[in-house]
């Protein structure tokens, strides 16, 4: 009888289980590899955007705040140092473990989050004059990203009015 024959082609054979295990695992690595740049993809973008946050910010407050200044107390002009005192020293800007702190009549507060370090940080007076001169800000800002560190660094100028 056909009996046996029928018997025969109604399982599943040893070599197709692993043929689908074998398919199976190469769908789940595919997929592994897919989440794993993913991840990498938000961790890069995530810290360009706390890069492109905090330097605008420490831009912004410098600008603002030099513009809104009447006098430069250090560095004096034509030289540079790593803090910016102004208006009487009532306004100072100074490195504070590596995050930029701006203390304005006594109230200390941090410019940059705590997601940054601030390095290499630099004021230079330029002049023409003492009565309106130009500063100048030098500073990078770095970012990790998992294992890797990001740098940038970065310039801007502002004129007291």
């Amino acid at each position: 009888m056909d009996t046996n024959k029928h018997n025969k082609n109604s399982g599943t054979t040893f070599i197709e289980v692993l043929i689908y295990t074998g398919l199976l695992a190469v769908v789940l690595l595919v997929i592994y590899e897919l989440f794993i740049q993913a991840a990498r993809l938000r961790s890069t973008t995530r810290a360009d955007n706390v890069l492109a946050t905090d330097s605008q910010r420490i831009i912004d407050d410098f600008q603002q705040t030099i513009k809104n200044s009447s006098l430069i107390n250090s560095p004096v002009l034509r030289n540079s140092a790593a803090s910016l005192s102004l208006n009487n020293h009532t306004i100072l800007y100074s490195l504070n473990n590596d995050r930029l702190e701006k203390n304005e009549n006594g109230e200390q507060n941090y410019v940059n989050s705590n997601f940054t370090v601030l390095e290499n940080l630099q004021y230079t007076v330029l002049g023409p004059s003492v009565i309106q001169p130009t500063v100048q800000l030098n500073f990078d800002l770095k970012v990790k990203t998992g294992e890797k560190e990001r740098t940038e660094s970065f310039q801007t100028a502002a004129t007291l009015r």
